[in-house]
């Protein structure tokens, strides 16, 4: 495969304003850091730009990224006034059905080679039940765009034992979330962590908000200062401040709703 040292630098005249970033370079995969350095975190209005990631993917031109963290919505009873993962509040709803995760998962396939670079890492979370019809829609593109979709997910267990109850009769109440973790261009990773990581819920923004906890523990194997982070439905932005607080290099994220952007 293509490697990213072997690519052109790119203009970066085209890229959304992404909090004073001056240069960006393509660099080759992540290392370590060699010593500790500055945890540099940002206000959301400097990562989170209020639009459309479909519209923005279709005619995007500037740097690849090569981390990609996608907590679409899956159909898990968020825009649901009724649904037991719900707060209160006008910030309750969003919309949460299965055509929105596919046309996102779809978008994702279709901008692969103007957004992603030829060298990069994926995680992907979805409806636990839908772990055979998610996994075979990425395998369909694996050898198009060279990625290796990992068939063991990586797990949050949610610890305080908050979950959905889908039939309170026949089913056990469901308490955890799975992700994929996909390779393109066998980009390795930065260090092995456990693939289970268990803590409480998080609300304090977002219905369906990732803890910043959980997140950060997973992103140890993504995350380096050679990291740029896309986040196509970031919400509050804890996915962004998970990866800032490892030292990203840059984090850029999209968010619908201007308010969960504002109190992220």
């Amino acid at each position: 495969p293509v490697s990213e040292a072997s690519l052109p630098q790119v203009d970066l005249s085209d890229l959304p304003d992404l909090g004073g970033v001056e240069a960006l370079t393509l660099a080759s995969a992540p290392t370590a850091p060699s010593a500790p350095s500055p945890v540099r975190l940002k206000p959301a209005s400097e990562s989170i730009l209020c639009a459309d990631f479909i519209q923005w993917a279709s005619t995007y031109s500037g740097p690849f990224f090569n981390f990609i963290h996608c907590d679409f919505p899956y159909a898990a009873g968020a825009g649901r006034p009724d649904s037991q993962i719900n707060v209160s509040g006008d910030h309750a709803l969003y919309e949460d059905s299965p055509e929105t995760f596919w046309k996102l998962c779809q978008c994702l396939m279709d901008s692969m080679n103007n957004v992603i670079a030829p060298s990069a890492h994926l995680m992907i979370w979805y409806q636990s039940g839908k772990f055979k019809a998610v996994r075979d829609f990425f395998l369909d593109y694996a050898k198009q765009y060279d990625l290796t979709v990992f068939q063991i997910p990586l797990i949050w267990h949610k610890s305080d034992g908050s979950g959905v109850v889908s039939d309170p009769v026949r089913r056990p109440r469901h308490v955890y979330e799975s992700a994929f973790m996909i390779s393109r261009g066998d980009r390795t990773i930065v260090r092995p962590v456990a693939d289970v990581y268990a803590c409480p819920i998080s609300r304090q923004i977002h219905p369906a908000e990732k803890p910043q906890a959980m997140l950060k523990h997973f992103f140890q194997m993504f995350v380096s200062p050679s990291t740029r982070m896309l986040d196509p439905t970031c919400g509050s932005g804890t996915s962004l401040r998970a990866a800032e607080s490892l030292n990203a290099g840059l984090t850029f994220g999209f968010g619908l709703d201007p308010r969960f952007a504002k109190e992220g």
